[in-house]
């Protein structure tokens, strides 16, 4: 068996499998001198497998290395930020959450993404609200992360996303329209009703995707509603669902 010198001086081989083999080793160990230097691996490697190695070591040590994790949230790299949220979300300790908030308006977007992600992960719900403004985000990427973390997270408390209908943001509120859509809860039918004369189209027509996903007679009367649109493109879709639904036997003029 090595010893903690030898595992430590292993991290600096040449041979990739000897690294590894330490790494995993020194997380074995559950010698708390070994979190730092794992933390040096973590962050300076270039070589996916080494910083999942790094990254599986460092979770064996639990609480003992959050402070050392935490702290690389300020850290000037942003690979070095990622990695760090990586290693947090893996120990799945909540009350790290309001520091991953921090990050999620981190210059770097590998870095907000990540954050967004690891907010599910450790499905911190009262986090929900700071998540909300990144459904109108617009990188494609971070709308998608959000969308993701919001569902997971709003399935059993809507009220985030009822707030959210009342923003002076159409994008958000385009935003939680549509969540509210997918989660599909009979209860924001009411809420949702108060948009259809909603300010801003795209904030309609969304409206009435979500009323075709909740479903059921008082949505189908909401729909029939917005055919009436000031606008004929919501018309048309209104009109097109209501066409669909027919079809489907599942609704009569």
């Amino acid at each position: 068996m090595q010893t903690f010198e030898q595992l430590i001086t292993n991290l600096s081989s040449d041979n990739k499998n000897i690294r590894s083999q330490a790494i995993l080793a020194l997380g074995k160990s559950g010698d708390a001198r070994a979190i730092v230097p794992l933390v040096e691996i973590l962050i300076n490697q270039d070589e996916v497998e080494i910083g999942e190695d790094a990254t599986f070591a460092l979770v064996q040590f639990g609480d003992d290395a959050l402070p050392h994790l935490l702290k690389l949230l300020t850290h000037d790299s942003g690979y070095a930020r990622f990695a760090a949220l990586h290693a947090l979300g893996k120990l799945g300790n909540a009350s790290v959450a309001n520091e991953v908030i921090g990050l999620l308006d981190d210059d770097d977007s590998d870095v907000q993404y990540k954050a967004i992600t690891i907010l599910r992960q450790l499905k911190a719900r009262d986090t929900l609200p700071a998540v909300l403004p990144y459904l109108a985000d617009e990188d494609i990427n971070i709308r998608d992360a959000a969308f993701w973390t919001v569902f997971e997270l709003a399935r059993d408390d809507l009220s985030p996303l009822l707030a959210g209908l009342q923003s002076e943001d159409a994008r958000l509120r385009e935003g939680c329209v549509m969540m509210l859509g997918v989660i599909s809860k009979s209860s924001a039918l009411n809420p949702l009703s108060a948009l259809i004369n909603d300010s801003d189209v795209e904030v309609r027509l969304t409206l009435a995707q979500a009323f075709d996903d909740i479903g059921g007679k008082r949505a189908v009367a909401y729909i029939e509603q917005m055919t009436n649109d000031t606008q004929p493109k919501v018309q048309a879709v209104a009109r097109g669902i209501l066409k669909r639904l027919e079809k489907e036997h599942t609704y009569k003029r």
